[in-house]
């Protein structure tokens, strides 16, 4: 009797443990949280931390500070029409500690907040400094970015938390040449074409990201280029052989690559094609511009 009186208390503290255990999974403490629980599910977007240093910059009266512009002086090839803007944080400091901020995201504004600071401390550099948080609550990305100061101030830095917009599709044209034969030296202009093909797109609106060449040439030794504005890109080797040159079967086509390697999307968009050539279609990736 005894013995089965132990065996059952046993019984009952390891059941006793085991719903403790169950109850304390997911708890935030000394047992470990899994990404989900946490909001760092495997499939989150991705956070990117941007430190502009101003480093006791001095402003009076009314300024703005265009926040794009200053991200694309250090961080020139970010792609901030696929970014969406999560929050801002402002180090700054004012001489009567009555100064305001404010961030401005397309036509909305946040409430002020005040930079605090006093004479003695406005003089010297470095801080204390006021640390303020500005969220987009919103999480609307479109248009501007920028910071509205009023007072006199000096600035010690400012650290935009942007992450990659998922929800933003870039806009595919194709155009279609069907075997279109083209010798020596030819240019097809791509601008005119794309407005033939989508009368609806403002090409104003748009960043050309990338050019889709399918091609063939009769010898292999055919070269692509694309032109975007002043600035033309490298060539490509168009391959190809003489005894598929005059198929129009789609797998006798190359793919050939050719990116937008100029800063923007302004004047002439062109390919530049050299050699005995066959086009069979050429795809066009757009993005549409923000609104600074």
């Amino acid at each position: 009797m005894k013995k089965i009186s132990l065996l059952f208390v046993a019984f009952l503290l390891g059941t006793t443990a085991i719903a403790r255990d169950q109850i304390n999974v997911g708890r935030r403490g000394d047992r470990p949280v899994n990404d989900f629980d946490s909001g760092r599910g495997y499939n989150q977007p991705q956070k990117e931390r941007i430190i502009l240093d101003f480093y006791d910059q001095h402003l009076q009266g009314e300024n703005t500070l265009f926040l794009k512009q200053e991200i694309k002086k250090i961080r020139p090839y970010v792609d901030l029409n696929k970014m969406e803007l999560i929050s801002v944080r402002l180090f700054a400091k004012s001489k009567q500690g009555q100064a305001q901020a404010s961030l401005k995201i397309g036509p909305q504004t946040t409430r002020e907040q005040r930079i605090n600071g006093s004479p003695y401390d406005f003089n010297y550099n470095g801080g204390p400094y006021s640390n303020l948080l500005f969220d987009n609550s919103n999480r609307n990305s479109q248009g501007p970015w920028q910071l509205m100061l009023k007072g006199n101030i000096k600035i010690d830095k400012v650290i935009v938390i942007v992450e990659e917009d998922s929800f933003i599709r870039n806009e595919i044209v194709r155009l279609n040449f069907f075997g279109e034969h083209f010798q020596k030296q030819s240019v097809i202009l791509l601008k005119q074409k794309i407005m033939q093909e989508r009368r609806d797109l403002n090409l104003q609106d748009y960043e050309l990201k990338v050019v889709t060449l399918f091609a063939k040439s009769k010898q292999g030794h055919g070269k692509a280029s694309l032109t975007v504005g002043q600035d033309q890109g490298f060539e490509q080797i168009v391959s190809g052989n003489p005894y598929s040159f005059d198929s129009n079967a789609s797998y006798t086509y190359g793919r050939i690559m050719l990116q937008n390697t100029s800063y923007d999307s302004l004047g002439k968009w062109q390919i530049h094609l050299e050699g005995n050539i066959r086009v069979d279609s050429i795809t066009v990736e757009l993005m549409k511009k923000s609104r600074w």
